[in-house]
């Protein structure tokens, strides 16, 4: 046991953590909003608060120069390790890519963050759901 994941055997269904959320009970569900500018420096875009639950609706990196590509990695920080959800992805100068295909949750303490390979040449906006579990 590694006090993320129950000492029990995979059953090949991928690991399964101690605290269930019950989602059926949620006493709220927010939806919110963030974003901000991509660096070279790993940026946090979230940090899951206590007694929460976060569904990752959507991730979209922008490149805003005129004329370079960019490149970015978004990571998350789980229990003990660190998840690269997109490594060094690059995107075009001038255009938008969406980075999740399906939408993805977050427990208690989790921290998602990008990092590019410049400044002042990406951005991010990142849509999602808390929920209330507690």
């Amino acid at each position: 046991e590694d006090g993320i994941r129950d000492s029990v055997a995979s059953r090949g269904r991928g690991d399964v953590y101690k605290r269930q959320p019950n989602i059926l009970a949620a006493t709220s569900i927010t939806g919110a909003v963030v974003n901000g500018a991509v660096t070279t420096s790993a940026v946090t875009m979230l940090t899951v608060a206590a007694d929460k639950l976060v569904k990752v609706n959507a991730i979209y990196l922008s490149n805003i120069h005129a004329s370079n590509n960019g490149a970015a990695t978004i990571d998350v920080n789980i229990g003990a390790g660190a998840v690269v959800l997109a490594n060094a992805l690059t995107i075009v100068n001038k255009s938008t890519l969406s980075v999740l295909p399906v939408p993805i949750f977050l427990d208690e303490g989790d921290v998602i963050r990008v990092t590019g390979d410049a400044n002042s040449t990406m951005t991010y906006l990142m849509s999602y759901e808390i929920i209330d579990d507690a």
